[in-house]
């Protein structure tokens, strides 16, 4: 399994967020049929071919935490990262907000709301494309509700690192 991290919001139907907080290392693939379930996505297996390497896997991760009416997962391993993807995609009747940095060079971008809005993009700062990672970065914010920025600041206040370390000093 690669390395791969970063924070994910989630905020599904009842029973998926009362397994998600009972979730105490792993989610199990029970859990993660059940999240796709309350997206209205019938068959997962067919939404992304890397799926089908997870399939009865425990998708890790280094802590969850309620606050609202979302948990906020901090994922770790990159069998996320075809979940978020397909449910970004093609879910709805959930949400999802997040980013995932990947252990090879390149964070993925991700928004499923309320209204229906999908966002997904990729920053690969390893490849041969130049890629402004300011604008990706203003894209998917503009796709999250301002009160939910301001609920989870240690997800969204991306590009304030420098004055968080002037604090520091």
């Amino acid at each position: 399994m690669s390395e791969a991290w970063g924070s994910l919001l989630i905020k599904s139907s009842t029973d998926v967020m009362s397994g998600l907080e009972q979730s105490d290392e792993g989610v199990s693939w029970e859990l993660i049929l059940a999240l796709f379930a309350s997206a209205g996505i019938e068959s997962p297996l067919e939404t992304h071919s890397m799926l089908s390497f997870s399939e009865g896997n425990t998708f890790y991760h280094e802590g969850l935490e309620k606050s609202a009416d979302f948990i906020e997962i901090s994922i770790f391993g990159d069998e996320w990262m075809p979940v978020v993807q397909s449910l970004v995609k093609l879910g709805k009747g959930i949400e999802l907000y997040g980013i995932i940095g990947h252990e090879y060079g390149f964070n993925e971008y991700y928004v499923l709301n309320a209204d229906g809005k999908h966002f997904f993009d990729v920053v690969d700062f390893e490849g041969d494309e130049d890629v402004d990672e300011d604008a990706v970065t203003e894209q998917w914010l503009k796709c999250i509700p301002l009160e939910i920025q301001s609920a989870f600041p240690a997800i969204f206040n991306r590009g304030n690192d420098d004055e968080e370390e002037e604090g520091e000093e």
